[in-house]
């Protein structure tokens, strides 16, 4: 049993989820290349400046594409799995500027659940870094705290 304090509770259960994250993302994302592939078709890209109260700007982009699969129209806004996937804007702008609306595009999509789909068959950038930080990052604790 661990003699650990809540803090520390907190601190191992942190490192351990974003060790368990950072490897099921980069899993899924690597898995991606045995998934089926379909035609889908940009329907939405859009591109708006943001600026913060600190006056850090960035710039926001929309993506949304649409695929069938047996029959069924879905809508998908994903390029690549792994850490920041939602934020489409911030990651992977410059694929933005190789799409425009209406082209023809390739998407992935999971085998049992479609709505599941990515436009790059290959897992986040630095996913195998991340891991290793997350794996030394729980070996330092346990090391330090023996």
């Amino acid at each position: 049993m661990c003699d650990c304090s809540g803090d520390q509770v907190l601190i191992y259960g942190a490192g351990a989820l974003l060790l368990a994250a950072t490897v099921y993302l980069a899993w899924l994302g690597f898995s991606v290349t045995s998934w089926p592939q379909v035609r889908g078709t940009v329907t939405t890209l859009t591109a708006d400046e943001i600026i913060g109260e600190d006056g850090f700007s960035w710039t926001l982009r929309k993506l949304r594409y649409t695929y069938q699969v047996s029959h069924k129209r879905y809508v998908g806004r994903r390029v690549r799995f792994g850490l920041g996937h939602w934020r489409f804007s911030l990651v992977y702008q410059g694929h933005a500027e190789t799409l425009s609306v209406g082209q023809s595009v390739t998407v992935w999509h999971h085998p049992r659940w479609p709505r599941l789909c990515t436009l790059q068959p290959e897992g986040m950038p630095g996913a195998v870094v991340l891991v290793r930080a997350g794996v030394l990052y729980i070996l330092m604790i346990l090391v330090l705290n023996g």
